[in-house]
């Protein structure tokens, strides 16, 4: 729902999967609870509560030794940063989540720090960097999307060889009946 921008639809969930993942004391279940009720109230533009529900999300994704999840709400936490204005503090914040990012190898989380990034250099008018790491941003994303089509492609082929073999198949099932039937 958050991704459908279905706010008053999204809220009430939300609420129910915290409620019962602290029932539970399912620590995940309530610290991504926690994260969605960030980028719920980020969604609102409500970015104080946002950086609230989001720091303490990462602070119990660090306690349970998430790294993924702790460098992809950080990247989430400097956005707001960003939007509030607060560009340092921001950077600091992707630095964090980029050194998890490159240790766990992850393009994806790179791709969205390399974005930010841009950004960020862009409102401080530093145009060189800005540039630098939109480069950068363009060329992980491209290949992410180069990646993804080659399994397409790969998917495409397997189908097609699959069809073709079902085909003959079916073809000396055929030929075999009707060798059969001369021979009877």
């Amino acid at each position: 729902y958050l991704s459908l921008d279905s706010l008053d639809t999204a809220r009430p969930y939300i609420k129910r999967s915290k409620n019962l993942a602290d029932s539970l004391n399912h620590q995940y279940g309530a610290a991504y609870s926690e994260a969605l009720t960030g980028n719920l109230f980020e969604k609102l533009k409500q970015y104080d509560e946002a950086l609230v529900h989001l720091t303490k999300a990462n602070e119990m994704f660090q306690r349970l030794h998430l790294r993924r999840e702790r460098s992809l709400f950080s990247i989430k936490v400097a956005e707001i940063q960003k939007n509030r204005g607060q560009l340092e503090i921001a950077h600091e914040t992707l630095n964090e989540a980029e050194v998890i990012a490159k240790e766990l190898e992850s393009p994806i989380l790179l791709r969205d720090i390399f974005k930010v990034r841009s950004e960020i250099y862009d409102e401080q008018r530093a145009i060189g960097l800005a540039y630098h790491y939109f480069k950068s941003y363009v060329q992980v994303r491209d290949s992410l999307l180069d990646e993804e089509r080659l399994v397409t492609l790969a998917e495409i082929e397997t189908r097609t060889e699959v069809r073709e073999k079902e085909q003959e198949i079916a073809n000396l099932e055929e030929e075999t009946a009707s060798d059969r039937r001369l021979i009877i």
